[in-house]
């Protein structure tokens, strides 16, 4: 995929012109329609009626273990500054709304193991 910020027109456009950088008056004409543009994949760097920096989105769909998904979610909180934010973030939400309906035993088991780590601390502070 074309990343628009590396992207130069001079070197690289399908369009067949030597633009001095952005996207290119072609790109710029299709960015209302998939079909006006008619470039194959890659060659047009117009956002067919989207946002030009929006991140890519597709349908396709993948399995992951349960396990995998939950250490991805762990690993996310860890890295958020404000873990508060997360509440916003419609994909996290979705993420921990589907481990919770297709894998409630391993959601109940990591808080119980989360509950027994938070009382072993407590107790370790406790004998300091």
């Amino acid at each position: 995929m074309t990343d628009v910020a590396e992207h130069h027109h001079e070197e690289s456009c399908a369009h067949e012109h030597a633009a001095a950088g952005g996207p290119c008056a072609h790109d710029a004409a299709c960015a209302g329609s998939a079909e006006a543009c008619a470039m194959e994949g890659e060659a047009c760097c117009g956002g067919h009626g989207q946002d030009l920096f929006a991140f890519p989105t597709t349908t396709e769909t993948v399995t992951v273990p349960a396990v995998q998904l939950a250490g991805l979610l762990d690993l996310v909180e860890k890295l958020c500054d404000d873990p508060r934010l997360l509440t916003q973030e419609p994909d996290y939400l979705e993420a921990h709304r589907l481990l919770g309906e297709q894998a409630p035993q391993l959601v109940q088991l990591r808080e119980e193991f989360l509950e027994r780590m938070k009382a072993l601390l407590a107790e370790a502070q406790g004998a300091r």
